[in-house]
């Protein structure tokens, strides 16, 4: 339990994994309280996409535990990845819709009311409404990126939310915080995720 009485969005304990005789995870211990972002930053090669796959079900650890939500990775996949949305290193978006479309089908998919609204709301923390009616074909890495990220936390439950990844935004010219990169963490108290970027070091 955390300190506020509430079991933690992510929990990992001992965790163990390798690749024939390289041993990539050893031990590794995590507690993540629920409405926070938590980077796990590392060295190429020191397990940090190992472990994030471990934790969205993709890949089976050697030993310990892992749950989010309070389901474990190993014996409840499903629950699992009911309860989360994986934001990986490429943006998984939709070319021949325009950003909006991409948003409001999310949204619908996940039977919220009001997807138009939803979508607008977002394009809007992600510096993106001029663009919502262009086709996804024609936005920036950058911007696909954003897209990718506010599509990832489209959704009302108390899920936590792995893998978010602020690499390929698109820096304002002379702006110190560009606005969309504090957009995911905003969306934070406002959505019930909880943002991790562990995959990548820093650019």
């Amino acid at each position: 339990m955390t300190d506020n009485g509430q079991p933690p969005a992510i929990q990992v304990k001992g965790l163990e994994k390798s690749f024939k005789d390289v041993h990539v995870l050893r031990g590794v211990d995590l507690e993540i309280t629920r409405g926070s972002v938590f980077a796990l930053l590392g060295a190429n090669g020191s397990g940090k996409t190992t472990t994030v796959r471990i934790l969205s079900t993709l890949l089976k650890a050697d030993a310990g535990t892992a749950t989010i939500n309070g389901y474990d990775t190993a014996t409840q996949p499903a629950e699992v990845r009911e309860s989360i949305s994986l934001t990986g290193q490429f943006a998984a978006v939709d070319e021949i819709l325009t950003g909006r479309e991409n948003l409001v089908l999310i949204a619908k998919l996940r039977h919220l009311q009001e997807p138009g609204g939803i979508a607008d709301d977002l394009l809007d923390r992600f510096s993106l409404t001029d663009a919502g009616s262009r086709k996804v074909a024609n936005y920036s890495g950058g911007m696909r990126r954003r897209l990718d990220i506010a599509m990832s936390l489209i959704g009302n439950d108390d899920g936590s939310r792995p893998a978010v990844t602020s690499r390929g935004l698109d820096h304002h010219q002379g702006a110190r915080r560009p606005r969309h990169h504090g957009a995911a963490h905003d969306a934070v108290p406002r959505r019930g995720g909880t943002p991790r970027r562990p995959n990548r070091d820093p650019p």
